[in-house]
């Protein structure tokens, strides 16, 4: 090895044994002599020095590895976090929607609905539906529902209905005061026999 070659590494030797000695205490007398025996056995062997600052570069690079590492953790961490605060902002919007719609059928309760005897009614029915929730974000308490609110389940959702009318009107005002109330899906759903079908086929058979 060429006296160049050497001289670069006993002063990269030199800066390791240095920066060492910066973060340590002072060394004692046995402790300089052992140094310095190191550093003379080394200049007898400069594939050993070699080897030993390349050793450095490695656990240096395996450091800055496992930093990048704990970073990208910290982030999927932190995204998680997003996602558990943007399920429980629903979770307030839809119990918000349900008090105005418990509210607005309240306001609304001197408006002629059918029978709260009749369980199934037959015939044409206009309701208003405020929702439909996966039932794995969303579980809404089935002891919720009232004789003016029911929750239906179908397909994986949980449907949040208001009302009973015969007069499409009537449901055409909940729907409409319900949304300036605040409750931005509010649209009306139809039945026939306790059937869900849709709105144009029931307005036909009504008239």
């Amino acid at each position: 090895m060429n006296r160049t070659i050497l001289n670069a590494l006993l002063i990269g030797l030199a800066l390791l044994l240095t920066s060492n000695a910066l973060q340590a205490q002072k060394l004692s007398k046995e402790e300089e002599k052992k140094w310095e025996k190191e550093a003379k056995k080394y200049k007898k062997n400069p594939a050993a020095l070699k080897k030993l600052v390349e050793g450095q570069g490695e656990y240096k690079d395996q450091v800055n590895d496992l930093e990048a590492q704990l970073a990208s953790t910290n982030t999927q961490l932190a995204t998680k976090d997003d996602r558990i605060s943007s399920l429980e902002d629903e979770v307030m919007n839809l119990e918000l929607q349900l008090s105005a719609a418990r509210q607005s059928i309240e306001d609304m309760s001197q408006a002629p609905t059918l029978d709260d005897k009749d369980a199934i009614p037959m015939g044409i029915i206009y309701r208003v539906q405020i929702g439909a929730y996966e039932k794995d974000k969303h579980k809404l308490d089935s002891s919720m529902a009232t004789n003016d609110m029911t929750l239906e389940q179908a397909d994986n959702l949980q449907k949040i209905v208001l009302g009973q009318f015969r007069d499409y009107q009537k449901a055409v005002e909940l729907r409409n005061r319900l949304k300036t109330m605040g409750v931005k899906d509010a649209w009306i759903v139809s039945y026939r026999d306790g059937v869900r079908i849709s709105v144009e086929e029931a307005t036909g058979k009504s008239k």
